[in-house]
């Protein structure tokens, strides 16, 4: 996350007004963060690939594209990034959709303040989420332990979803992995490596892995395996 990495908030305002997009440009730059401003949602859509925001103000009558479409986008991408839909004519509709997608509604006219408090939310969220990295994994030297680290990864790395093809690829090599240690050779060095990357690579991408029969989870079945064979567990609380 930019905030982790600088100490400051990325920014992104899109605002086919000049003049406002100006404005919500000059008041992020004055609470210290980075602002990336444009004037289509099409624009925003190209930073994105080479930027990590971790807020947005979002113009609602934009060229090409509604403010709340773009936004209920990048809300389902990155569900840490705080949203802000800028509208003059918040109907109903607007605002129920918008809360259900996680956005914050900002009414035109609007004082600086109410986007300084958006600002302040996201940071307050990004502080948070170090604390509490700093308390599940702690801030020794050693090797990290796996186990307070693993249901939390995917949020950590927050990565869009992959193509059910991979998905369905990742639990295939998983099962045999796990099936060669089970069947054949519990101390095959070569199965049980493919078994914890493929495990630990299924988590950071958020893959929801199939369960065995019985009902056990492709994690528990590797900790399962590996008390067996007389080595130590790696997931133990995993899913």
């Amino acid at each position: 996350m930019a905030w982790r990495d600088q100490g400051y908030l990325t920014v992104l305002v899109i605002d086919d007004d000049p003049e406002l997009r100006a404005m919500v440009q000059a008041v992020v730059l004055g609470e210290g963060h980075q602002a990336l401003a444009v004037g289509s949602a099409e624009a925003g859509l190209e930073l994105l690939p080479l930027n990590t925001f971790d807020v947005a103000f979002l113009d609602q009558r934009l060229p090409g594209m509604e403010g709340l479409v773009l936004g209920e986008y990048l809300h389902k991408n990155n569900p840490d990034m705080e949203i802000a839909l800028v509208t003059g004519d918040p109907d109903e509709r607007l605002v129920r959709v918008a809360a259900s997608n996680g956005l914050t509604v900002i009414t035109k006219p609007f004082e600086a303040e109410q986007l300084v408090q958006v600002l302040e939310t996201a940071v307050k969220r990004q502080v948070g989420a170090e604390q509490a990295t700093k308390a599940a994994y702690g801030d020794g030297d050693g090797p990290i332990d796996l186990v307070p680290c693993f249901p939390h990864l995917p949020a950590l790395f927050a990565l869009p979803s992959v193509p059910q093809r991979l998905e369905d690829l990742l639990a295939r090599r998983i099962r045999e992995s796990l099936e060669t240690l089970q069947l054949h050779d519990p101390r095959d060095e070569k199965a049980r490596a493919m078994a914890y990357s493929g495990l630990v690579t299924a988590q950071v991408l958020g893959v929801k892995l199939p369960r065995t029969k019985s009902g056990t989870s492709y994690a528990e079945w590797y900790d399962t395996l590996m008390r067996a064979s007389g080595r130590p567990p790696a997931f133990d609380g995993g899913s």
